[in-house]
């Protein structure tokens, strides 16, 4: 981005570097030692709650949030929101959690998620939490406001520990980014936002360890970002963060936005059609004065720039340090695929390996922007040349427009040439991109044998997606749960390379009111698409009870070779329940 952010965004921390779709957060559900006398869970339900009840029960569940501005939760306490139910009116939560027993906002019941909304984009925020430390947040549907959730730290450091799993986040467009206006707390609207208040000392960790994980973010300024105005440069302000399986799409300021952050892992994030609504330099992803930062398999496409600078994949805006970007699929972005700029300093040790680039300077805001990688000098306030981002490009596809740059060479418009003599650049495959899209990297996948995904700890779906006619597709009290909206009820599986061979027997324990009969539908490296050549169907014992079945499918002529993912279709009547402990590939 072209634009100078004094702001400082979050960091993130990998918990495990295993490529296997099926990791899991672990919430700890048993109360703590010591502190299980003053443990309360707190329900609250739009359609049947009452104020005057206890709240502290589900048929004693209070109606509105009036009660949660004044009291401050302790450690094991839940706020649990009906599912279904919706609320216009903002939700403002206080309290910390330990390591043993965090503070748990989630959703109880069947239906959809619980909804929270605003009524003015430019100003509401639907849920704050003041000084979270050992909070998990997850299985919400955020709503038309300035902010979704709001992570507010006020002169506050040490805090550890918060997560953020299986939420929406919709419709938060407002363009207008000045802190001013929110006394200087945050200015960019947000799906999720870390920001607040520093105190006198600005060199300190306000969080360590946040998690945000299998959420959508769909018109929302930015998807993850964080906003303290205006502090000095201080890269340990967030550390340990981990950002992987989500989505952003039509979010004007693209997926996520990290700034004075160290130790930052972006996994597995779909970020398409970002920009267009701004005006502002756009970017599907953002850093800027960060260190140990890793950014692999994302997609980053389709970022619009309307009469302004940018619209391009990947911004290396300044200042970073030991930064990783590989596996990632870059295309189809108006501006250049990669950005290199100096905002608050030059680029330091940035690898880019492995990637996927192409067909980027689609509309691009001028001459300077038609190519694949562009890379800004550092000048002073007479234009004179100052520093060289400095890394390493190598082994990377890419692919130019005709007419476009593969690395950014000659003199810009501003008079200042540019310069890769200290980027190291070789082994790169340099082509032109007619009209075949190039397949998505895949080079540190494994193969696996088997696979099992057991839905054992709330809000994590393992990476399932694409509910269709599946309402309240939430994972509580150890199972994914689900109601049927249609008759064409499905979800779909993770990414994977699954040896069909070796792993020939579906295994799926669960249960439905209504529908005997289920189906298994895959797709693989050889065949992909979707068809019924490619599908099993199983019968079902409709009923109460967990029930357990077996499918064989090595007599099916299509179970062959790489197995990439799979879709389960549990039921084909509209108002059945179902209810899935496991599903096991072996």
């Amino acid at each position: 981005m072209r634009l100078l952010w004094f702001v400082s965004f979050f960091s993130v921390f990998l918990t495990g570097c295993s490529n296997v779709l099926i990791n899991k957060m672990s919430i700890d559900e048993s109360p703590s030692r010591g502190i299980t006398e003053t443990r309360v869970v707190y329900y609250v339900d739009s359609v049947n709650g009452n104020d005057n009840a206890s709240g502290t029960s589900e048929n004693q569940a209070w109606k509105t949030f009036k009660w949660f501005a004044g009291l401050t939760l302790q450690p094991g306490d839940r706020v649990l929101l009906k599912s279904g139910s919706s609320w216009n009116e903002p939700l403002i939560l206080n309290g910390q959690g330990t390591a043993e027993a965090p503070i748990i906002l989630s959703s109880y019941g069947i239906g959809s998620l619980p909804l929270i909304y605003g009524t003015d984009i430019k100003k509401d925020v639907c849920v704050t939490i003041n000084n979270p430390s050992y909070w998990q947040i997850s299985n919400v549907d955020l709503r038309n406001a300035k902010l979704g959730l709001y992570l507010r730290y006020i002169a506050s450091s040490g805090n550890r520990d918060v997560s953020v799993t299986g939420c929406n986040f919709r419709d938060m467009p407002d363009t207008v980014a000045d802190a001013g206006l929110n006394n200087f707390e945050f200015a960019w609207s947000a799906g999720i936002c870390i920001g607040g208040l520093l105190g006198p000392d600005e060199n300190i960790t306000v969080l360590d360890g946040l998690t945000v994980k299998n959420n959508s973010f769909h018109n929302t300024g930015v998807g993850v970002i964080s906003s303290w105005y205006f502090p000095g440069v201080y890269k340990r302000r967030l550390v340990n963060v981990l950002v992987e399986n989500n989505t952003a799409d039509y979010c004007y300021g693209g997926g996520f936005a990290f700034t004075y952050a160290t130790d930052v892992v972006v996994r597995n994030f779909s970020i398409t059609n970002s920009g267009g609504a701004s005006h502002f330099g756009t970017t599907a992803g953002f850093l800027q004065s960060t260190d140990n930062v890793l950014i692999e398999y994302c997609e980053m496409a389709s970022t619009k720039a309307v009469d302004c600078h940018d619209g391009v994949g990947m911004d290396f805006e300044g200042n970073n340090t030991n930064t990783v970007f590989r596996y990632n699929y870059v295309h189809g972005n108006d501006g250049p695929g990669i950005l290199f700029c100096t905002t608050e300093g030059i680029n330091q040790g940035v690898t880019v390996t492995g990637n996927v680039i192409f067909n980027n300077g689609l509309n691009a805001y001028n001459n300077d922007y038609k190519f694949e990688f562009l890379n800004w000098t550092e000048r002073d306030q007479n234009a004179q040349i100052t520093g060289y981002n400095s890394g390493t490009i190598s082994n990377n596809t890419i692919m130019r427009k005709w007419g476009n740059g593969f690395f950014s060479s000659g003199t810009a418009t501003a008079g200042v040439p540019f310069e890769w003599n200290n980027f190291t650049i070789s082994g790169n495959s340099q082509s032109y991109y007619w009209s075949t899209p190039p397949a998505k990297p895949g080079m540190a996948d494994p193969v696996l044998n088997s696979v099992s995904w057991d839905f054992a700890y709330d809000g994590d779906l393992l990476g399932w997606n694409t509910f269709n006619h599946w309402d309240s597709a939430t994972v509580s009290s150890d199972v994914l749960w689900g109601l049927a909206s249609g008759t064409d009820m499905f979800a779909v599986g993770p990414e994977m390379r699954l040896n069909a061979i070796a792993a020939d027997t579906l295994e799926v324990r669960m249960r439905t009111t209504q529908s005997n009969v289920a189906q298994l539908f895959f797709v693989t490296e050889s065949e992909p698409y979707w068809d019924g050549a490619k599908s099993i169907a199983f019968n079902l014992i409709p009923g109460n009870d967990m029930k357990t079945y077996t499918v064989d499918l090595s007599s099916l002529a299509a179970w062959d070779g790489i197995v990439n993912t799979i879709r389960l279709d549990p039921s084909m009547i509209e108002g059945d329940t179902l209810a899935i402990d496991y599903i096991r590939l072996y």
